[in-house]
Parts: C-alpha cells; structure tokens; sequence
C-alpha cells in the first residue's frame, strides 16, 4: 500500500466520523485542528483509521504529526512491508 492510499484511508475515516467534512477539500497539508476535528472525534478517525489498515499501534505512537500528510507518512512507515 503507498502513501496515498494511507491518504485517502485517513480522510475517509474523517468524513466518516465528521460527515459534514463529506465534500469539503481537506488536504494533507491540514491539520485536524485546523478543520475542526476535536481530540474525541480524532481518536475516532486513528482506530478506524488503524482498523482500515490491519495496524494494531498504541496511540501514543500517532501523536507528533502536525497535520494530515505527517500522519500518513507515519502509518504508512509502519505497515508492514
């Protein structure tokens, strides 16, 4: 899977658990904060976002990334070659 399926996969799951982000452009240079996704509803989107991918991490590992792209750029690092 390359980075931009992983992506698609987050911003999917933010239109999932937000639906009124549904048909917004949102970026991977957005932060989730930005677009104004609180920290419950970003849990959200980590564990669907991890389930979608078949990734099993602790959450203290997805903290750190600024915005959207670095979080894919995370969870793509850590799948599974």
């Amino acid at each position: 899977m390359d980075r931009d399926t992983v992506l698609a996969t987050i911003l999917q799951q933010i239109c999932i658990v937000e639906p009124a982000m549904a048909g917004q452009t949102i970026t991977g240079e957005d932060s989730m904060v930005d677009i104004g996704i609180d920290s419950v509803s970003r849990q959200d989107v980590l564990i669907l976002t991890m389930e979608a991918l078949g990734l099993n991490l602790p959450m203290v590992q997805l903290f750190g990334p600024r915005n959207i792209g670095e979080l894919a750029d995370l969870l793509h690092a850590k799948l599974p070659r």
